[in-house]
């Protein structure tokens, strides 16, 4: 590699772009495959650039077959190393799993855990948790798999809080009657997810926050846990009226807002819902 950088210093004219552009690039090639496991991710991507680089130079044949063996030749130990990379840490996630009794299935970089979703970038050296598949993000990680697992076993305890269906319900209804109230809309009528959850964000606060309203005494209550608690809520009938979802389009989940995962059983599987209402039992909307 030395040796064709150093025959390209001796090619390059000063009102050559090209030729000083690919020189540039065959320098920090120089410097990378010195430690090839290291820089294994962004040595393909370096090779691209010179490549595309030298298809611009149709003239300098002579230039390019001089070069292209090298990189051919980096790019398949380039391949291998990632592939390797791969491998060992399919291999780690698995022990992880075995330690900690986190489930993964998927395919690298994809896995999935249960409720949750995890997306590995080695390259970047980071991962990223999501609630769902991909529908919430709840943290970027470490790729460590020990770290992954501890993630989701603390996603999971946050999540499994005693869950009062009784009173989660009545919550619900008030939050719709509101709704309805606001939005100048007829019992019956399907009230957007988002703004049940701004009411129930209200409802939910503590004393504390009623006596004095701050950012301080302030209790969030996300899209996360509005949608596990809407998944492990099993009584749906209050005061001779169903609870029901309204599937959302596809149109409809483009934006975050105007939608909610809610999962259907505990692989992970769910649903995206636009809106709820209440109905009368007897099929007569209210």
């Amino acid at each position: 590699m030395k040796e064709i950088v150093a025959r390209m210093q001796k090619a390059v004219n000063k009102n050559n772009l090209l030729y000083k552009k690919i020189l540039r690039l065959l320098n920090t090639l120089s410097k990378q495959v010195t430690e090839p496991e290291k820089n294994a991710f962004t040595l393909g991507a370096l090779i691209d650039d010179i490549e595309r680089t030298l298809a611009l130079l149709e003239p300098q044949k002579k230039i390019r077959s001089e070069i292209r063996p090298s990189l051919d030749e980096l790019r398949d130990r380039s391949d291998q190393l990632i592939e390797e990379a791969r491998n060992k840490y399919i291999i780690d996630l698995e022990k992880a799993s075995n330690a900690s009794g986190v489930p993964f299935d998927g395919n690298f970089p994809h896995f999935r855990s249960g409720f949750f979703s995890v997306d590995v970038d080695l390259q970047a050296g980071h991962a990223v948790l999501w609630y769902g598949p991909g529908a919430e993000k709840m943290d970027t990680l470490s790729i460590e798999p020990d770290a992954i697992c501890q993630a989701i076993t603390g996603g999971m305890q946050q999540l499994s809080k005693p869950l009062d269906d009784d009173l989660f319900l009545r919550h619900l209804f008030a939050a719709y009657e509101v709704s309805l109230l606001k939005g100048e809309q007829f019992p019956g009528s399907p009230v957007p997810l988002s703004d049940i959850l701004i009411e129930l964000n209200l409802l939910k606060q503590s004393r504390q926050f009623r006596a004095d309203p701050s950012k301080r005494t302030f209790q969030p209550y996300t899209r996360t846990a509005f949608s596990y608690d809407c998944y492990r809520l099993k009584e749906r009938k209050f005061n001779g009226r169903k609870l029901t979802l309204v599937v959302a389009t596809r149109a409809q989940t483009r934006k975050k807002e105007d939608h909610l995962w809610i999962p259907t059983n505990d692989r992970g599987d769910g649903t995206h819902y636009t809106s709820f209402y209440f109905k009368n039992l007897e099929g007569e909307m209210l």
